[in-house]
């Protein structure tokens, strides 16, 4: 953990106790200039400091600052690592399996570890399709582990370590699918923008950040509260778009199309349901690259014609940006032009394979 990270920990938990410095000061029992240094992260704390910062908050520092570190053997972060891959692809048979080898280990016994676990249990039994309602009390518990004065509020302006931003995530999906959509959006909103004051090396955007603002989005689309739809939905392009692999770009633009529609603004919904489209196509992904072509359909009396795009082959496994003989790419712009050279499609055939229309 940074300085900067490791003194903002300390400034929160005082915070969480409703503590002024000069009070912490005053339990700690030592020079003011010193306490100011570790919140600003100009100062790391001593072995000394950390047990009285210890004994003075109730919590163990040294196990935030080298979390999962001490009680679990080296050779089970790969295992740990690929369990949570597993999770965010949704593979469901291979997340089980190396959860019923890590949990076999028995080695993890501090707060952070323990919520690691529980964290990726609740996540697998989501996956599973066990009920919201049976998984409010494992996530309960399990953020209770770093936040024991937790009773199910929102996070509020807390600092939020990692496996809490995911359970916080996981929180907020629970209550807006069990009819408790306020309390649901406030906890995505107030994770989305605790994930936004921590520094950009910790927020791990594409990971955490895009999805609880699809999610959102999606959330307030279903209550019909179309105008914070398509704010979060534009939030959410441009951050897909900026600081993450972009594959969530079309998601956030048929979501957007649906919250211009109920507005009578389908005369906006053209372009975006066209780029929808050759996205989805791009990605792989026929299924919802067919909801977009029938919603165009639909709103136009228009078709597609795909003249060209057969010839751009993409598995449903291909990573963004990657395949064969595709460099890496850092825009989607880059990977069009990357996939329209290496299919020997000229600009044109490209255009007129992706936008050219016909009277259905």
């Amino acid at each position: 953990m940074s300085n900067t990270s490791f003194g903002r920990l300390i400034s929160d938990l005082r915070r969480r106790q409703h503590w002024t410095r000069e009070y912490l000061l005053a339990k700690m029992n030592t020079y003011n200039p010193d306490l100011f240094r570790l919140e600003t992260g100009s100062l790391l704390p001593d072995d000394e400091n950390l047990n009285v910062l210890k004994n003075t908050v109730g919590i163990d520092l040294a196990a935030y600052s080298t979390p999962l570190h001490e009680d679990v053997p080296l050779q089970l972060y790969a295992s740990m690592d690929l369990l949570e891959q597993a999770l965010d692809n949704e593979k469901i048979t291979l997340a089980q399996s190396l959860y019923d080898e890590l949990i076999q280990f028995n080695v993890f016994h501090k707060p952070t570890s323990r919520q690691f676990m529980l964290c990726q249990q609740a996540r697998l039994r989501e996956q599973q399709g066990t009920p919201y309602t049976q998984l409010l009390p494992l996530t309960i518990e399990a953020i209770q582990l770093t936040l024991d004065d937790f009773n199910g509020e929102s996070p509020g302006n807390k600092f939020l370590f990692p496996q809490e931003v995911t359970l916080f995530y996981l929180l907020g999906r629970i209550y807006c699918n069990t009819h408790r959509h306020e309390e649901g959006v406030r906890v995505l909103s107030d994770t989305y923008n605790g994930l936004l004051r921590l520094p950009m090396s910790a927020r791990n955007n594409e990971k955490r950040t895009v999805p609880i603002l699809l999610t959102l989005a999606q959330f307030y689309l279903r209550e019909k509260n179309y105008t914070e739809a398509i704010d979060i939905c534009q939030k959410g392009w441009a951050m897909s778009t900026q600081r993450s692999s972009g594959t969530h770009v079309p998601d956030f633009v048929m979501l957007l199309t649906k919250s211009l529609i109920p507005l009578q603004r389908t005369d906006e919904c053209e372009p975006y349901l066209k780029g929808a489209y050759a996205s989805y196509l791009m990605l792989g992904k026929k299924d919802a690259a067919d909801e977009a072509f029938s919603l165009y359909r639909s709103l136009y009396n228009k078709t597609f014609e795909t003249f060209g795009m057969e010839k751009i082959d993409l598995a449903i496994s291909w990573q963004p940006y990657q395949r064969g003989n595709i460099p890496p790419c850092r825009t989607i712009g880059e990977m069009i032009f990357a996939l329209r050279d290496n299919a020997k499609l000229t600009r044109q055939q490209l255009a007129r394979g992706i936008c050219s229309q016909s009277n259905s």
